[in-house]
């Protein structure tokens, strides 16, 4: 019953990751025939949703550009665009990564179910707490990031009509503004074109966190699954000199396997986290540097402009913006501290009795569990939640200097 519930917490996490990935044109499953047609279909979604988020990301720059040659760039202007395009970038950057990584994330995810199908599992109802515990407390951070992010969007989206509305209604004239600061090679703001590119703008919005919510969502689900997995290894290990006769030592076929599987299933673990690295590590590098950027100027904005109507969204995707680099940290640290768990169960395992040479099996786990598994920015930086004070204190810096800046101006 147990195994039971643990399989549909792990299809419910997947099938929520799917969703997610869907908003911008991928799917983890690969292995239907039937779907070809629609994986298809799916792909040029993506790659349409793609080239739209990176032209954005080269109309933001381009918009920056223009303003710093002709002198009209001022520095409320800059911050009010930097998140905006430092998210875009940052979606650009994950995206691209996550989907020439795919037949990585399609063999993480097979591997994954692999793990609930195999006889061996130890199947408790304490574990399955400890499984439940983890996915509760991913399922509210994920919906409070989703309800963060929307109520952004939208108040990105209404916040320019709000404007353009009382405006109307103060001075007569009809001003047309837009949620973005982004340079068309066609006049924007004409009546015809406004609502499309409007509408553009919105929806690159969604893309924009969703191409960074999507891929981190499958690095957050696998995460949870794998750090089940290692509290099943350091049961075992406890557990793996029970009802076991010193007389038999060498002969003990039992214990020689119990051994042999738990240095397997520990090097099984261990080769799913460097497939989680290697999809996300590039990205996760990309994800630390801009950070510190999107924090400060969302918090810049939060404290400088007057405008209550412009201040609002950025108020939800401040707390976004912190709660999505938390999170990746968060997740990084705990896969570390279940490795580094090992040593204590290997010691508080009942070697000491037994004198078989089988159990210098062990050593290779006691070897491995000194160095633990580290997730990284591509080598640069560890992630876990060190490094989210880091990140926190950068962006500290970043802000007093430009609150240094516009009170000199």
């Amino acid at each position: 019953m147990n195994n039971d519930i643990e399989k549909v917490l792990k299809q419910k996490a997947i099938k929520r990751v799917n969703t997610y990935l869907s908003i911008i044109g991928l799917q983890l499953k690969n292995n239907e025939s039937e779907q070809n047609i629609k994986r298809l279909v799916n792909r040029w979604f993506f790659c349409i949703n793609y080239i739209s988020l990176f032209y954005d990301v080269l109309g933001e720059i381009s918009w920056i550009l223009k303003g710093s040659l002709s002198g009209d760039l001022a520095l409320i202007d800059l911050t009010l665009l930097g998140p905006c395009l430092t998210m875009c970038f940052l979606g650009c950057v994950k995206s691209y990564y996550f989907y020439k990584e795919m037949p990585h994330a399609y063999d993480l995810i097979e591997e994954l179910c692999l793990l609930y199908s195999d006889e061996t599992r130890i199947v408790s109802e304490e574990k399955t707490k400890y499984l439940l515990s983890h996915m509760i407390f991913l399922n509210r951070a994920l919906k409070c990031l989703i309800t963060l992010d929307s109520i952004g969007i939208v108040a990105f989206s209404i916040g320019p009509v709000i404007i353009s509305i009382s405006q109307y209604y103060t001075t007569g004239e009809l001003n047309l503004l837009l949620p973005f600061f982004i340079l068309y090679p066609f006049d924007a703001f004409n009546i015809y074109a406004w609502p499309f590119v409007y509408i553009h703008q919105v929806w690159s919005a969604v893309l924009a966190v969703f191409t960074v919510l999507g891929p981190d969502s499958l690095l957050y689900t696998s995460c949870v699954v794998i750090n089940e997995h290692f509290y099943e290894l350091k049961h075992k290990i406890k557990l793996i000199f029970d009802q076991h006769d010193p007389v038999l030592d060498m002969q003990d076929n039992g214990l020689k396997r119990k051994i042999v599987n738990v240095v397997e299933f520990h090097k099984q673990l261990i080769r799913y986290l460097h497939l989680i690295e290697t999809i996300y590590s590039k990205s996760t590098l990309c994800n630390v540097l801009t950070s510190s950027l999107l924090i400060c100027f969302t918090g810049f904005n939060v404290m400088a402009v007057d405008n209550l109507i412009m201040v609002m969204p950025f108020i939800p995707f401040l707390l976004m913006v912190v709660g999505q680099i938390f999170l990746l940290c968060y997740y990084g640290d705990l896969i570390q501290k279940s490795n580094e768990g090992l040593s204590d169960a290997v010691y508080s395992s009942a070697w000491y009795e037994i004198r078989s040479p089988l159990t210098k099996n062990l050593i290779i786990i006691l070897i491995r569990a000194q160095k633990p598994f580290k997730f990284t920015a591509y080598g640069f930086m560890d992630i876990n939640i060190a490094a989210f004070t880091r990140i926190m204190s950068t962006s500290w810096s970043y802000f007093a200097l430009l609150l240094s800046f516009n009170n000199s101006d």
